[in-house]
């Protein structure tokens, strides 16, 4: 189904990346946001300076239950942080029916089973990257790999400011999953930096460097292919020093799960990307 104006509950809305959701909507006029929620801690709701806003994803979705969106769709958006957090919202959406965006990343296997119960019942896309140039980046890497991986040795590099609470990064292990899948390897032959005499390298192995540095907001991947026998390299590498792509992402993705049926998206879905 199309919908031309989508009414958005975003949570974790005063974070830095919940912030640049909110600017990006308030700039695009198929978007309005219904309501913002965020983490009852947060000291936006002691500064009364601050918009009043809530604490309970249950009780913006039981108010918009009473309000006449007038046919809009609605979706939740998630940008928090904490993974157990970002889980529960999904049973959540799932209890009122309600499609949701995820792009929380550090979810456990627990916590990715519990998105994928919900999905069964509500549309949910799930992607441990928002940004569109970050999927055409992995999804060029992983046509690579379907090309070349009987003859390529992979190194991937993660480059995050000093602030981001998991390693590697979401994109990271995205990459290397998929990358297993499409060349018949085990995760298990994935290996996190090295020390001490591990002895040569093994051509299966998939090798994992994560750099944390600084304050301000950097997200840097690079995906580096050897010739195992010849003097020869192909890197992918994608850079950003701004969020108005993710946010963008994020948009992209609401606007996508309120099109479609229930199921588990992801943002290759979301930009139509085959692999």
């Amino acid at each position: 189904m199309t919908h031309e104006w989508v009414d958005l509950i975003l949570v974790g809305s005063r974070g830095r990346m919940g912030k640049m959701i909110s600017n990006a909507a308030f700039g695009d006029e198929r978007f309005s946001i219904y309501a913002e929620v965020e983490h009852p801690d947060h000291p936006s709701h002691s500064d009364e300076s601050e918009e009043k806003i809530d604490s309970d994803l249950r009780d913006a979705l039981t108010t918009y239950q009473d309000h006449d969106g007038k046919g809009r769709a609605l979706v939740v958006v998630s940008a928090v942080n904490d993974a157990d957090t970002a889980a529960g919202h999904a049973a959540i959406c799932t209890e009122f029916g309600v499609a949701y965006v995820c792009g929380t990343t550090g979810l456990d296997d627990i916590e990715q089973e519990t998105l994928k119960a919900a999905s069964k019942h509500i549309p949910l896309v799930y992607s441990t990257n928002m940004n569109a140039w970050v999927i055409f980046a992995i999804g060029t890497a992983v046509n690579f790999m379907k090309l070349f991986g009987k003859n390529v040795l992979l190194e991937i590099i993660d480059v995050h400011h000093g602030n981001k609470p998991d390693s590697p990064s979401g994109t990271a292990v995205t990459l290397y999953e998929m990358i297993c899948l499409v060349a018949g390897r085990c995760v298990d032959v994935v290996i996190f930096g090295r020390h001490g005499k591990l002895g040569p390298r093994t051509f299966e192995e998939i090798a994992v460097h994560a750099l944390r540095a600084g304050k301000s907001f950097l997200a840097e991947h690079e995906f580096r292919f050897y010739h195992p026998d010849l003097p020869e390299k192909f890197v992918i590498t994608h850079s950003a020093q701004a969020w108005e792509n993710y946010a963008d992402g994020f948009l992209q993705a609401a606007m996508f799960a309120a099109e479609n049926p229930n199921g588990m998206y992801t943002q290759f879905d979301v930009c139509g990307f085959k692999i």
